[in-house]
């Protein structure tokens, strides 16, 4: 791997995502793609100490970005690196931190699950005629802001006071006039104390800044405009010592004034834009962590494969369903993966034996890559024995799929997923499963199982691929710590 390689990963940045349940905390990782005829893949490393990680995820060439999900409350460290085809591993990447809170008060949130565009202030700041327009779109559950050629509207809501706490909001700007639009935030103690974020498509990149007593004592600028018709979350941790922001792919700081502000309102003004807003969250920083791990130890794995060297004889291999051909699981030495090829009208599965659990974690890495010719299927089983087991399935091109829960030979629990799976994306599948409640985060969807109280013993998995070309990687499973 040459030196050019090594370095060219570069403008790493991280968001999060607040998961409205206090199982599990995510993030998404993107990274610049490395442009080299011998580059294999990356692979992404992250821990709870700096530079300590945990094993790495091992990650296609043709990917950029990758969601670790099952994430406690906490600090994480985040890195990537690039592998050649000769496995050798390039340097780490800059390294993020990111702070996952599920289990927080919220003092002040908005889905916009219904219409609350009553519950804002609003008025027009700047008109040449014409008003801006504030309202619910009931058909993707977010509000809208619609202007005009030189016209602004500003929206506004109070917040519980906070000295420290996080704000976050989806913004999704859709169409500027004539020449550019413009977003400002701003969070507010009064007309002279608050932090202020602005920027623009078409008027040059922005900047957030601190302002005290009325006079500005901090900013720091954004290297890039937004775009119209792309997705940004805008998220914002602030203190008197130090403010954090992640927006618009960039993340930067404000630090060194040591001033407080105590946040009791926030407003947004959009000119020029209309724009779509979402998911507004606000919560305390402050609040008493978690015990430290030493307090609650993470579970020990009890099988995992990240195949590193090829393990593919320790599984169980036959075809299931064929039409004149037979499927193939092998190792992809080159991404250190497990591949299964098929063709039209064949199924293959693979299955390994488990240790017993009735309360455990299994989660893998699913990369699909080609179907025959209409459609392709994967069904996952968590399995007691033939009577009694958990069923994952989805598709691409037969229909969204769904989790089920199989007692004595009856099926007990069912839920669907809203949508099928996508050829050359890669799919983290995590199934956290209990009696009481399974929990499954796959397809980029969350969905549980909850009600019928009735144990499995799982004690092996199968993964049956049917018409589908995919790879397989990152094996795990262990305790679920009740």
């Amino acid at each position: 791997m040459t030196k050019k390689l090594i370095l060219s990963i570069l403008g790493l940045f991280c968001t999060w995502i607040l998961l409205q349940t206090s199982f599990a905390g995510s993030i998404n990782i993107t990274w610049d793609p490395v442009n080299d005829s011998d580059l294999a893949g990356y692979r992404l490393y992250y821990g709870i100490q700096s530079r300590i990680y945990n094993p790495h995820i091992q990650i296609d060439k043709s990917i950029t970005n990758y969601q670790v999900e099952n994430l406690k409350d906490g600090t994480y460290y985040i890195a990537v690196t690039a592998i050649d085809t000769s496995v050798n591993e390039s340097g780490f990447s800059n390294e993020e931190i990111k702070i996952i809170k599920t289990n927080t008060d919220s003092f002040f949130s908005d889905d916009f699950t219904n219409d609350t565009t009553d519950n804002y202030n609003v008025f027009n700041t700047w008109t040449s005629g014409g008003t801006g327009k504030f309202s619910f779109d009931n058909t993707n559950k977010r509000a809208v802001v619609l202007t005009g050629n030189d016209i602004g509207l500003k929206f506004s809501h109070n917040l519980e006071p906070l000295e420290n706490g996080n704000f976050s909001f989806d913004f999704y700007p859709e169409k500027y006039y004539p020449n550019g639009g413009i977003i400002i935030l701003r969070l507010i103690q009064d007309s002279n104390n608050y932090y202020e974020l602005k920027n623009s498509d078409g008027y040059g990149p922005g900047y957030i800044l601190k302002i005290i007593n009325g006079k500005e004592v901090e900013r720091t600028a954004f290297k890039n405009e937004f775009s119209q018709g792309k997705n940004y979350k805008i998220d914002i941790s602030f203190s008197p010592d130090s403010t954090i922001v992640h927006a618009f792919g960039e993340q930067t700081e404000l630090k060194g004034s040591n001033l407080n502000i105590m946040v009791s309102s926030f407003e947004i003004e959009t000119i020029q834009q209309d724009a779509f807003y979402d998911n507004f969250t606000c919560f305390n920083t402050s609040i008493t962590p978690d015990p430290a791990p030493d307090d609650n130890p993470a579970p020990d794995t009890l099988f995992s494969d990240d195949f590193t060297n090829d393990t593919t004889d320790n599984y169980n291999v036959f075809n299931t369903w064929t039409s004149g051909g037979t499927g193939k699981f092998s190792f992809d030495n080159t991404n250190k993966r497990a591949v299964v090829l098929t063709g039209n009208d064949i199924g293959l599965k693979f299955s390994h034996n488990l240790e017993p659990l009735e309360n455990g974690n299994f989660s893998f890495d699913f990369y699909p890559e080609k179907y025959y010719p209409n459609g392709g299927i994967i069904i996952l089983r968590l399995i007691q024995d033939s009577n009694n087991y958990y069923e994952l399935k989805n598709s691409d091109g037969y229909g969204p799929g769904y989790i089920l829960k199989i007692i004595n030979g009856k099926e007990v629990e069912r839920t669907a997923f809203k949508n099928e799976f996508s050829q050359g994306k890669n799919y983290k599948i995590d199934i956290s499963f209990s009696p009481d409640s399974t929990i499954v985060h796959a397809f980029g969807e969350q969905t549980e199982l909850k009600g019928s109280n009735l144990n499995i013993m799982v004690n092996s998995f199968e993964i049956e691929t049917i018409q589908q070309d995919a790879s397989y990687d990152n094996f795990i499973y262990n305790q679920l710590l009740k």
